[in-house]
């Protein structure tokens, strides 16, 4: 099977594409091929877990280029021999196009993966029009594809109301792992950090606002009374730095958390292995409640107790792998309770032969391999 996969994607400006080019090593494990085409600024990143990449040049703040690399990522669907075009979210403009120039030839298939739905929107015009632009890419989605993908069962059911075609035609693939390289046996930061001796905390990923870590932070002044050596971890970036610096020093609780910055995803294994336990504080929201975590998976993998709300997303990794501590909502107390008793617990990490099976990013591909085989049955 040859699949091409349209990520409107700029490979050196984002934090993470760790979900794509590990699907893509996976898939191309099975036997296929998987292609894809991709922007940069300054320098490309290698997306090594393609059978082939293009990569298309788009200096900052040049409009033409940014049209132009649309423009490439048209023409690359249209390449001889491709089985089926995937479209990422974000592509779902190109799609009519798309159908047009393959109206007088025997077309590939037509599917669209959605991962997301609009995260951390703004309350003004610019919120408003990517919920739109969301609602649109929907639209277009029923009308032009013959299948679609989302990124958990709870996303499906949401979007179902939303589509007429495609009602029956929906299939799943979540988030997932790369064992090989989330052991649990390895290097680790302690030293590096000064926690030698120490508990710790770990949160790593995208440092927004609406993630509930002003919580969790705020939870540190209940858990430090009983484990007075604790130390809170976070690993990454995003516009809500300063406002947690600011609420650390404000709560007394400053020299409890260590803010590392953004690190390789070569380097993620080693910051979580420094870890006792994980928290995911995420409040419930409707863009949290649909989404796949990553880092569930690989706090599972490396087989560290994890705490988390008990939001939908949450609850279905939960019943999958029974490898998460849930706690009812993400207020201070409660999660200050629950990572205390998580401590006194010492809870055993999952087999990871069963992770394997449920949660790695190679279950994942097989389930996007049956899918299209599927489709294109059907089609």
């Amino acid at each position: 099977m040859k699949v091409h996969w349209l990520i409107p994607l700029t490979v050196d400006s984002v934090l993470q594409f760790t979900s794509k080019n590990e699907m893509a090593r996976a898939f191309t494990n099975l036997g296929h091929e998987l292609t894809t085409t991709v922007a940069y600024i300054q320098k490309p990143v290698s997306m090594d877990g393609f059978t082939e990449v293009e990569y298309i040049s788009t200096p900052a703040g040049a409009l033409y280029a940014k049209v132009m690399f649309h423009w490439r990522m048209l023409l690359s669907s249209l390449r001889p021999g491709v089985d089926v075009v995937m479209y990422g979210f974000g592509s779902a403009h190109l799609i009519p196009l798309a159908k047009l120039l393959w109206l007088f030839r025997e077309r590939p298939l037509f599917t669209m993966d959605i991962r997301t739905v609009p995260v951390d929107t703004s309350p003004g015009f610019s919120g408003l029009l990517e919920k739109w632009r969301y609602a649109i890419g929907l639209r277009l989605c029923d009308f032009f594809c013959d299948g679609v993908t989302v990124i958990t069962p709870a996303l499906a059911e949401k979007i179902k109301p939303s589509l007429r075609r495609l009602q029956d035609k929906i299939g799943i693939w979540t988030s997932g792992v790369h064992q090989e390289h989330f052991e649990r046996k390895g290097p680790d930061k302690r030293t590096e950090l000064g926690l030698v001796n120490k508990k710790a905390l770990i949160y790593h990923g995208a440092l927004s606002p609406s993630r509930g870590l002003q919580n969790l932070i705020r939870a540190l002044v209940e858990i430090k009374k009983e484990i007075s050596e604790i130390t809170l971890i976070l690993v990454g970036d995003g516009s809500a730095v300063d406002e947690l610096r600011s609420l650390a020093v404000d709560l007394g609780v400053a020299e409890k958390v260590v803010f590392v910055g953004k690190v390789p995803y070569q380097e993620i294994p080693d910051y979580i292995r420094t870890a006792d336990c994980a928290v995911l504080p995420f409040p419930d929201i409707f863009w949290w409640q649909v989404s796949s975590p990553i880092k569930i998976m690989e706090y599972l993998s490396v087989g560290i107790p994890i705490v988390a709300t008990a939001i939908e997303a949450h609850k279905y990794v939960a019943n999958l792998t029974g490898g998460l501590t849930l706690v009812e909502n993400n207020q201070p107390n409660l999660l200050a309770e629950k990572i205390i008793k998580t401590f006194k617990d010492n809870n055993s990490a999952v087999d990871r032969y069963e992770l394997e099976q449920k949660i790695s990013w190679n279950s994942q591909a097989k389930k996007l391999e049956a899918y299209l085989s599927r489709i294109g049955e059907l089609n």
